[in-house]
């Protein structure tokens, strides 16, 4: 079984994934640019669409022995994506399972992950083709019930902490959305697909992230010192001033981004090991990385431990990334990554 992909689907499954996770991360997750959080996925996109230009231009030309750049990627999807599963683990106990260990609650969604990555890939886009025509519906729902209770005065101070808290979050945001796009890298040329630009499909997504923050910073105020991320969610879901009607197309958003987020990673990861080991089967990759993932949220010491990394994991990936893509220019492409 060999994992493909085609160029659109993944387009189209890292547009969906880059916009739950700017959420997440700046929302729920690591909410510390207060009332500028909306500003990160703006900035976010300085840092971004240069590799992701990047890495399909690497993909189309091929590579010189990009063994380590996905390596380092297959590291950093796993680190991320176990944080995924732990959200969607722990978002699970918020609703009615508190007291089952949040182990138990991820066996569930690693066994549906599973099954899913050895189904067709490009199901991955086309699923996310299907949610960015099922999200603006809910989007509109929400806010239309919401409207008369939003209070633009809590988006004062505009900046928040100041913008060098708020540059340093673009950054962050930009290293925790990188795991999103990694199936760039491994898109079937054979199959290239027609559809919006790699650039305008960035600048969309990050425009649809900095929208959804800046609709919950209006609905709930921004608390003077740290919460716990329980209590973050809580606000979320159920601020005491919204309807509880408008729950259930909130609790339908938040999942079903939270899951094809953490499909898209975990498929990246499968593929890119594939790449990495040509050898292995698909369904064995699959498992390899849903294993990975298991086993890593498995180890509560490692979390938060994405967030503190993320400016940095960006760094080490662009280096390694512009590192291949001159290694690649020098020996003229010919031997391709794949």
């Amino acid at each position: 079984m060999k994992i493909r992909i085609s160029p659109s689907a993944a387009r189209a499954a890292g547009f969906v994934a880059v916009v739950a996770k700017v959420f997440l991360d700046n929302a729920v997750t690591a909410p510390s640019t207060h009332n500028g959080a909306w500003l990160c996925p703006l900035i976010a996109l300085a840092p971004l669409i240069p590799w992701a230009l990047c890495a399909e231009a690497l993909r189309r030309r091929g590579g010189w022995r990009c063994g380590p750049l996905y390596a380092m990627l297959i590291a950093v999807i796993l680190l991320d994506g176990a944080e995924n599963l732990s959200a969607i683990a722990q978002s699970a106990g918020y609703l009615a399972l508190d007291r089952v260990p949040v182990a138990l609650l991820a066996l569930p969604v690693c066994l549906a992950l599973l099954w899913c990555l050895t189904r067709s890939a490009n199901a991955v886009g086309y699923a996310a083709m299907l949610w960015t025509r099922l999200a603006p519906v809910l989007l509109v729902l929400v806010a239309a019930l919401q409207f008369h209770r939003f209070r633009p005065d809590w988006l004062t101070p505009i900046l928040g902490s100041g913008w060098r808290a708020i540059a340093s979050g673009g950054v962050r945001t930009a290293g925790r959305a990188l795991p999103c796009l990694a199936l760039l890298l491994v898109a079937d040329d054979a199959e290239e697909g027609k559809g919006p630009g790699l650039t305008v499909l960035l600048v969309i997504a990050a425009a649809l992230g900095g929208l959804l923050l800046l609709l919950h910073l209006m609905m709930t105020p921004t608390p003077l010192r740290p919460t716990q991320w329980i209590n973050r969610l809580d606000d979320l879901l159920t601020n005491g001033r919204a309807p509880l009607y408008t729950q259930l197309p909130m609790i339908s958003a938040w999942y079903g981004g939270l899951l094809h987020l953490l499909l898209c990673e975990g498929f990246g990861a499968a593929a890119l090991l594939q790449r990495l080991f040509p050898n292995l089967g698909g369904r064995l990759c699959a498992a390899l990385a849903v294993a990975g993932l298991g086993i890593v949220c498995a180890l509560r010491g490692t979390a938060g431990v994405a967030d503190a990394l993320s400016p940095w994991l960006y760094i080490a990936v662009a280096l390694a990334t512009a590192m291949t893509a001159l290694a690649s220019l020098w020996k003229g492409g010919r031997k391709p990554c794949a």
